[in-house]
């Protein structure tokens, strides 16, 4: 969970911002450390390495079970292409 303004409107997130949450640099890591790690690979999922995988440094996790459901993906897509008027055939 990374704080940033976009739960400042609810006073509730702004006090779970406080605990929870990790600086906006950090939050960034994983995704930066997945495009540029040598031994990064296609398919790798990765995470921070703190407690309940909330804060801390990246590491190598496994993604949700959601997150490989073909099905959602599929809408995804298509409401992707839908309001981006662009389609991609693949």
């Amino acid at each position: 969970w990374t704080r940033t303004n976009l739960q400042r409107n609810v006073a509730i997130f702004r006090a779970l911002n406080n605990v929870f949450s990790q600086k906006p640099e950090m939050g960034a890591l994983p995704m930066l450390y997945a495009a540029t790690a040598p031994e990064a690979e296609g398919g790798d999922y990765f995470g921070p390495d703190g407690r309940l995988g909330w804060k801390g440094y990246p590491k190598k996790v496994e993604s949700s079970e959601d997150s490989h459901n073909m099905e959602d993906a599929k809408k995804l897509w298509k409401i992707s292409e839908k309001l981006t008027g662009i389609v991609l055939n693949i």
